[in-house]
């Protein structure tokens, strides 16, 4: 009988424990997770508000995980989640984890404090074809992020070169303009030199036509004799 007793009063020490205090932290975090708008391309709420889907398994491990439980262990999140009495949905081809719980609602937050942990004899744990189809999951995730960095250098060390490209070209166009301006200075220096040369040269010829300007008659040689014979073929 003592031994009852003191079994009932253990137990309602253990209720007693759950309704005074709230929920746990992992709880909490977890729901504060849901609520973060900006986290919703990875982790969100369904339409319905009754359960929870990981879209990105990759981001949530690696940049969710460490922010709000101070690890990138998927499993263990998980394996909390089991602990709780939260259940995971069938999966689809679309690759995303679904969790239910029946007290875990985005507008029932007064709820959480009636969740709790189950003792370790009642947890039931990942099986482990579940869990290697997380890390196959997992690792795929991480070589698609490799390619997508390796893709990423392509495309920067290309930009890279396309740039040289361009300032090479830019430069060899200032140069082409540089010598353009040159032989342009040049003709026009060379036409305004031919232009004097050629007044000058005007000039000097109409003065020399200046003084050469009185005819010349040639000389008429011979006697009176020779004028007689012309005039009288003239009259002829």
């Amino acid at each position: 009988m003592y031994l009852f007793n003191g079994l009932n009063n253990t137990i309602y020490m253990r209720s007693k424990k759950y309704s005074s205090h709230g929920p746990t932290t992992f709880l909490k975090n977890t729901y504060e997770i849901l609520n973060n708008q900006s986290l919703n391309s990875i982790i969100r709420w369904t339409e319905d508000g009754g359960s929870f889907v990981i879209t990105d398994i990759y981001n949530f491990t690696n940049s969710v995980l460490p922010k709000y439980f101070k690890h990138k262990n998927l499993s263990s999140f998980i394996r909390q989640l089991n602990m709780y009495g939260f259940s995971k949905e069938k999966e689809d081809e679309s690759q995303m984890l679904e969790f239910t719980h029946p007290l875990f609602h985005r507008d029932k937050k007064q709820l959480l404090k009636e969740i709790h942990r189950k003792s370790n004899e009642a947890v039931g744990f990942l099986k482990k074809g579940e869990i290697e189809d997380l890390a196959l999951r997992l690792k795929r995730f991480q070589s698609q992020q490799v390619s997508m960095e390796t893709m990423l250098e392509c495309l920067e060390t290309q930009y890279s070169q396309v740039l040289e490209q361009n300032q090479f070209l830019i430069s060899e166009l200032f140069q082409s303009k540089q010598r353009e301006k040159e032989i342009e200075m040049f003709l026009q220096n060379f036409t305004q030199q031919t232009k004097v040369g050629v007044q000058s040269m005007g000039i000097v010829d109409q003065s020399s036509l200046l003084l050469d300007i009185e005819p010349h008659y040639p000389e008429l040689e011979g006697n009176d004799e020779d004028c007689e014979n012309f005039d009288e073929f003239s009259n002829d």
